[in-house]
């Protein structure tokens, strides 16, 4: 139940954020001084600690949560300094001269590394042959599938109202990637001799 309560905070968060901000969304969720910005990467950073929390205790499987700490820091860099906006643009005028037209689709591909990252984190822990089962698994599952939704959204429109709401998966995404650690970590703790 607190876990729950917790995504309906964050997710109320938001809501204000943007009520607040309305109707120049574009302060709200489009630029690097965007409380959202500010917000998701606080999640980040959060789910980093979580997971370099979870290589200390459980001693089965170190490396691998050193591994997504460092990922999750990284991305949490990146929303932070909006790193995949500027990748982008280094794309468009390197090889494309500035024709977004020419440019198409390709600027977004890097984005993609989030999605790989979340299907290869799902895939560590499902195959994962060491003790204790992930206790998260049913909240890393969602945090996975929120995070195709923001993709989706992402590569599918530029619209400003789009974004509001690929910025809100986005959130709810990070918000139950840190959920899933945090149950496991319960879990983890629970077992400790």
């Amino acid at each position: 139940m607190p876990l729950i309560a917790a995504v309906l905070a964050v997710v109320g968060i938001f809501v204000a954020i943007i009520w607040l901000n309305w109707p120049w969304l574009e302060q709200a969720v489009a630029v690097e001084e965007a409380p959202t910005a500010w917000l998701q990467s606080s999640m980040l950073w959060s789910c980093a600690s979580l997971a370099l929390l979870l290589a200390t205790v459980e001693r089965s499987r170190p490396p691998g949560w050193s591994l997504v700490a460092v990922g999750l820091a990284g991305a949490a860099l990146d929303e932070r300094f909006m790193g995949h906006e500027r990748l982008k643009d280094w794309i468009l005028f390197r090889f494309y001269g500035g024709n977004v037209e020419a440019m198409g689709r390709v600027g977004d591909l890097p984005i993609l590394v989030y999605g790989l990252g979340g299907v290869l984190v799902l895939a560590w822990l499902l195959r994962s042959p060491a003790a204790p089962r992930f206790a998260g698994m049913r909240w890393m599952v969602a945090a996975v599938l929120a995070g195709f939704v923001a993709l989706g959204l992402d590569l599918a429109s530029n619209d400003l109202f789009v974004q509001v709401f690929e910025e809100g998966f986005e959130l709810l995404a990070e918000t139950l990637f840190a959920c899933a650690l945090l149950r496991h970590a319960q879990a983890v703790w629970a077992h400790r001799p």
